[in-house]
């Protein structure tokens, strides 16, 4: 059997664009032949994307095979597959602006969230229901836009943005670099001009934003996949080595973490240590602390102590 020939008409078509995209596999006969279907198929597929999930996909008669001119909405995605409820929220946030009829919508919306979860596909329902347009989901909609256009040109950004722990707006400039979800929230991912460090920005605590005539690219030496690798529930700050020594009970909750950048370093027939790379410690720590006394910090020595003294108060508060 070849390597697609199984896959359902919703992966296959992600899959499909994604090896055109690469440059992998271009040519309708090389397609038909991986995903054992007939070169109809295949040209419907490339249809369907162009026509759904507005990409531009044509055929050149050069080359003989497919070329992608533009991503679409699928340009947002931080990966083809597996395709996240993240990502399927960003191409239904972009969806609410298109002109295309509500009953158009919500099969689209059908069509993606087959790949999910039951409570993931509840909840994505739940916030499009494509009846009526949400207000918070365009503004978002419009943010997203103008940091894209932002990025694309290579242009700065300012914007007033309010933090979890604040109601008053800050003023802000930032070099984009690009976009992230967790939890069903959009975050820009830029370089903060006033700190010159990287950071993260929620997208529904931004307004005014504007692209500025500055240039602003990102570092070609800046990866934005392993950067998020190192990113715990969305915390920013300096690139970090914690090492922590954990039970065996937990092995595979913590080797079988989606998307962290880890390794193993020991072990033994009573516990294992592993090493993360993490952007900062606070996104790690709520992490670690899940874990309860089935893991210690062996380093640094600020986590170690930080998370010492959490334990101490606890005690004192359960005494």
């Amino acid at each position: 059997m070849k390597p697609f020939a199984d896959y359902k008409k919703e992966r296959a078509m992600f899959e499909l664009f994604r090896l055109i995209k690469n440059g992998e596999v271009i040519s309708p006969e090389e397609l038909a032949d991986l995903f054992e279907k007939d070169i109809k198929t295949i040209r419907n597929y490339v249809k369907e994307l162009n026509e759904n999930f507005l990409t531009d996909i044509r055929y050149q008669r050069s080359s003989k095979g497919y070329c992608v001119y533009h991503d679409g909405i699928l340009g947002m995605l931080k990966y083809i597959y597996p395709i996240s409820a993240g990502d399927i929220n960003v191409i239904l946030t972009m969806l609410i602006s298109t002109d295309l009829e509500p009953t158009r919508k919500k099969i689209i919306r059908e069509f993606l969230i087959k790949h999910l979860s039951e409570n993931e596909a509840r909840m994505l329902r739940s916030r499009y229901p494509f009846e009526h347009i949400n207000t918070n989901a365009c503004a978002e909609f419009e943010t997203i836009n103008i940091i894209r256009k932002a990025i694309d040109e290579g242009k700065k950004i300012s914007f007033e943005y309010r933090s979890a722990s604040s109601e008053v707006f800050k003023s802000y400039r930032a070099v984009p670099y690009g976009f992230a979800c967790e939890f069903g929230k959009y975050y820009l991912i830029g370089l903060n001009e006033l700190k010159d460090q990287v950071h993260h920005f929620r997208i529904d605590r931004m307004r005014m934003v504007r692209m500025l005539y500055e240039d602003g690219k990102r570092p070609a030496e800046f990866n934005l996949e392993q950067y998020l690798k190192r990113t715990w529930y969305m915390y920013s700050g300096p690139m970090t080595k914690v090492r922590v020594r954990f039970n065996n009970s937990v092995f595979k909750a913590v080797t079988e973490r989606n998307m962290s950048e880890g390794k193993l370093v020991e072990k033994n027939d009573k516990y294992f240590e592993y090493e993360f790379l993490s952007n900062g410690t606070e996104g790690i720590l709520i992490w670690l602390l899940g874990f309860g006394d089935n893991m210690e910090v062996l380093e640094p020595l600020e986590l170690r102590e930080q998370i010492r003294e959490i334990s101490q108060n606890m005690v004192k508060i359960y005494e």
